[in-house]
This record gives C-alpha cells, sequence and structure tokens, in this order.
C-alpha cells in the first residue's frame, strides 16, 4: 500500500508534529496555562534533563527518573537543615541543597520549572535570595 503524501514519509510528518506539539506544550507551561503533563510535577523533565544532566558527571550516571525523583524530593522538602528555600512574592518557590548543590525553582501552580546544579553553589543561590526573596 502506498501513502498518499507523496512529498513527506510518515516519520516525518510525525517529527514536525511532535515538534510544533512540544513547542506549543513547552510555551504554554512557561506561562503558567499548564500544571500536569506526562511528567507529573515536572512538566519541562525531558527538556530539562537534556540541559542538566551533564552537570551530575562529576557525581555519576542519572538517569531521567532518576533526576525527576531528586527534583520531586526538592521541590517537596521543608526548609531547615541542609534545604535552604524561600517564596518570592510572585509565589515562586526557591529551593537549594547545600548538601548536594541542587537548586530548583517551582512556578506558583506547584509545577517545577528547573532543577539543577549551578556552578556557583551556594553564591548562585544567595543571588536568587537578593533577586528575588522577600
Amino acid at each position: 500500500m502506498e501513502c498518499c503524501c507523496n512529498n513527506f514519509s510518515v516519520n516525518k510528518v510525525i517529527r514536525r508534529f511532535a515538534s510544533k506539539a512540544g513547542n506549543t506544550v513547552g510555551k504554554a507551561a512557561a506561562k503558567g496555562e499548564i500544571k500536569l503533563l506526562s511528567a507529573g510535577k515536572f512538566p519541562r523533565l525531558y527538556f530539562k534533563f537534556e540541559k542538566h544532566a551533564a552537570e551530575w558527571s562529576q557525581w555519576g550516571f542519572i538517569s531521567k527518573t532518576a533526576y525527576n525523583k531528586r527534583a520531586v524530593q526538592l521541590a517537596n522538602s521543608q526548609i531547615g537543615g541542609k534545604i535552604m528555600g524561600f517564596t518570592s512574592k510572585q509565589g515562586w518557590v526557591f529551593r537549594f541543597n547545600s548538601a548536594t548543590g541542587e537548586f530548583l525553582t517551582s512556578h506558583p501552580n506547584g509545577y517545577i520549572e528547573t532543577f539543577f546544579r549551578p556552578k556557583a553553589g551556594l553564591e548562585y543561590y544567595l543571588k536568587q535570595v537578593q533577586l528575588y526573596g522577600n
């Protein structure tokens, strides 16, 4: 059976659709229009993992599942001990784990915006406090 779409292969069409859908979802998530997607509390998990996974290389390999688990764990952590944090006037939640160097921000709607290990560690976190703290 021949495909009726002579100019496009099926794979090409699927890739184009997925790319456009991903861009639309990403923009909506960035605007706060979407709280939960297939990645649960971390709708931009796959994008952020690809961007930040290399930061874990000095401690060994980290899988997407482990990355997500650590992000959710930090997002749900109470401030105290090794966990530093604050909520901005706009409702953004900031967390920093001083033992692991992990930094996280959560959108006021509750989903995780970003999770990574800044090179400057505590200095980076303190800069966020200075910029966005109450």
